[in-house]
């Protein structure tokens, strides 16, 4: 008989983001029940035109492909794999601001740092998984929702899959203000910095960490109910969020392996642009 094989991908919701610059909020927030919603989002978005054929390909009865999709990442993974040494600690976005906001001595925002993103901790998110970008093998991210799911459907569970299968990974909301504000203080109490107020990004910043993008200027929100309702149970907050900033700081100051988070990142993103 037929087997139809089963596909899981791990993207990020960045496909859900906009243009704001950091200048403004948007309201619309997208559910991962409402398929009618996520169906509308542009072919233009990022990784949108992978996401369709992997649809396409569940469509054409080839594979059942579910599309997982967390949010900012934030905080130092823990575990055997950790322990090991043979874990990636650290997620990006938060590495990456902390690390521009040292180099510039002042937390660091994109416009007015209006923009929101939701938020998941690396400890309700992630399992351990080899992941290569770019040639530069790691342990990355994947889902604790990916473990989740996998319990669903390898126990016979009738869960969504194809156009029914993406599932987000979010626990709270901030805006990048906020995150600025949590930055700045921690450089202030470390000693590093001389204000609690995060700055704009100059454009001569832009170029030199973003390749000119204000991709970290952007809105991309979204509510987890699909996600929730296989099983799926974060506990971290926005205020885990704010209060892991400190220590992410002193780890980029003690730690190799996180002052090579942004080298890392600003030739990741150049290969994306």
């Amino acid at each position: 008989g037929f087997y139809r094989a089963l596909y899981a991908e791990i993207e990020d919701i960045g496909v859900l983001s906009d243009s704001a610059g950091g200048k403004y909020a948007y309201d619309t927030v997208y559910d991962d029940q409402n398929i009618d919603q996520i169906e509308s989002l542009a072919p233009t978005q990022i990784h949108r035109l992978v996401d369709l054929a992997i649809v396409e390909a569940d469509k054409q009865g080839f594979v059942k492909t579910y599309i997982v999709l967390p949010s900012l990442i934030y905080g130092i993974a823990t575990g055997k794999l950790a322990d090991l040494g043979i874990q990636n600690l650290y997620s990006m976005q938060v590495p990456v601001l902390i690390s521009i906001s040292i180099e510039r001595g002042q937390g660091a925002m994109v416009g007015e740092g209006k923009n929101i993103w939701p938020n998941v901790h690396i400890d309700d998110s992630m399992s351990a998984s080899p992941q290569k970008i770019r040639g530069l093998t790691s342990v990355d991210l994947v889902a604790d929702l990916f473990l989740v799911l996998y319990s669903a459907i390898s126990s016979g569970s009738n869960i969504g899959h194809g156009r029914e299968g993406y599932y987000f990974g979010e626990n709270g909301e901030h805006t990048f203000y906020e995150l600025g504000v949590a930055i700045s203080k921690a450089l202030v109490e470390l000693g590093i910095g001389k204000s609690d107020e995060p700055t704009s990004l100059t454009q001569e910043e832009l170029d030199k960490y973003f390749m000119g993008s204000d991709a970290f200027g952007a809105n991309s929100r979204c509510k987890a109910n699909r996600s929730r309702a296989v099983g799926w149970k974060p506990t971290k907050t926005t205020a885990d969020l704010l209060s892991s900033i400190k220590p992410e700081v002193l780890a980029n100051v003690e730690d190799s392996q996180y002052k090579s988070t942004l080298s890392r990142f600003t030739d990741f993103f150049a290969s994306t642009i």
